[in-house]
């Protein structure tokens, strides 16, 4: 059976178990090696994605203190001039009741001036 058109399967053949484990432990760190680059660059742009997410978030956050801040001051300012309305206020009406009072013991009518006012309070 050995004509020239038969085809004999020879085993290859069998390296060394030295020649083995040094031809797969240098491919095997090759891989390695790709995978840890690989990884790195990864690692790499995800943190500066991280980095740039982490420093518009503290943009908006200054944004939100600065306008709270703002808001703040803008709020102390209402108080303390409704508080200097009050405190106009109260000499009028002390006068509007005064004359109020005299004017009906005195039975005099007064033009221009309501029956009655609202007292402002906050």
């Amino acid at each position: 059976m050995s004509g020239k058109g038969d085809s004999v399967l020879q085993a290859p053949e069998v390296p060394t178990a030295q020649h083995i484990s040094q031809e797969y432990t240098e491919r095997f760190l090759t891989e390695i090696q790709l995978e840890i680059a690989s990884l790195k660059t990864d690692i790499n742009s995800y943190m500066q994605d991280l980095c740039s997410d982490i420093t518009e978030v503290g943009t908006h956050v200054d944004n939100l203190e600065c306008t709270i801040d703002s808001h703040t001051e803008d709020q102390e300012m209402s108080w303390c001039r409704m508080a200097a309305l009050v405190e106009q206020q109260i000499e009028p009406q002390a006068k509007q009741e005064d004359l109020e009072n005299c004017s009906s013991r005195n039975k005099v009518c007064m033009s221009g001036s309501p029956e009655a006012y609202k007292v402002m309070t906050s």
